[in-house]
């Protein structure tokens, strides 16, 4: 029996569209939130996200991404609102949510049936650089939560241990991290032949040669920013 996780807020057709899906033999599970969306995705196996109205875009965007990594086999639908005209690259079925209950399940049946659409590979291990402790707890909280694997640090020395143990995707430096403690992040990181990109946060130019930047001015603004710096490292490959 396929298992499709459905996501999205009260909406009459949407529920209507679940309803149909359950109907058609389909194990539904039902979220309201992108947030608990992911959390679901992290403790179990689904073949196909459903990604209903009520969630927005950059919520979306992030969803989606989650979903490619943690569960990578899943198709990913959107229903759009029919003003809704953001196009959705990643996804193997978008399609009107005014389209119909009974057309809605068709199309969603067959794009279960299709070959999954070819996604680049984004399982990624992080390295996040923070001020203080409790810094690096929130900000490995935030980003496991997006399925992310996180190693967190708050001094040189462990900078240095753990680069070289380990090797990272992307380097995360926080916003309160200081411009010579930075320059001396980038010396260890030279020393120890880490040559992973780097983003800073909080900042709108970066302070470290060859490192990117990003405010965050929202709570998705940086998230955002490491997705589509994984993005492009994977592109480059």
């Amino acid at each position: 029996m396929k298992r499709i996780l459905s996501v999205g807020r009260i909406h009459k057709i949407f529920e209507a569209v679940n309803e149909a899906l359950r109907d058609a033999g389909f194990t539904v599970v039902r979220s309201r939130s992108a947030t608990y969306a992911k959390w679901l995705l992290r403790k179990d196996q689904h073949d196909m996200v459903l990604i209903g109205p009520g969630i927005l875009t950059q919520e979306r965007a992030l969803l989606i991404d989650c979903a490619t990594r943690t569960c990578p086999n899943a198709r990913i639908a959107v229903l759009n609102m029919q003003h809704d005209s953001n196009p959705v690259p990643l996804a193997d079925a978008a399609l009107s949510i005014d389209a119909g209950t009974g057309t809605i399940v068709h199309a969603l049946r067959l794009a279960l049936q299709q070959p999954k659409k070819l996604a680049p590979n984004l399982s990624a291990k992080l390295l996040c650089v923070c001020a203080t402790q409790s810094a690096a707890v929130l900000r490995r909280k935030a980003l496991e939560e997006e399925g992310y694997e996180v190693v967190s640090v708050t001094t040189l020395q462990e900078l240095e241990a753990t680069c070289r143990s380990n090797v990272f995707d992307l380097v995360v430096i926080g916003p309160a991290v200081g411009p010579r403690m930075k320059l001396s992040i980038s010396d260890v990181l030279r020393k120890c032949r880490c040559h992973s990109p780097m983003l800073e946060l909080g900042r709108t130019s970066p302070e470290i040669a060859n490192a990117r930047a990003v405010t965050e001015t929202n709570h998705y603004e940086w998230l955002l920013a490491i997705a589509q710096l994984l993005s492009e490292k994977v592109e480059q490959r």
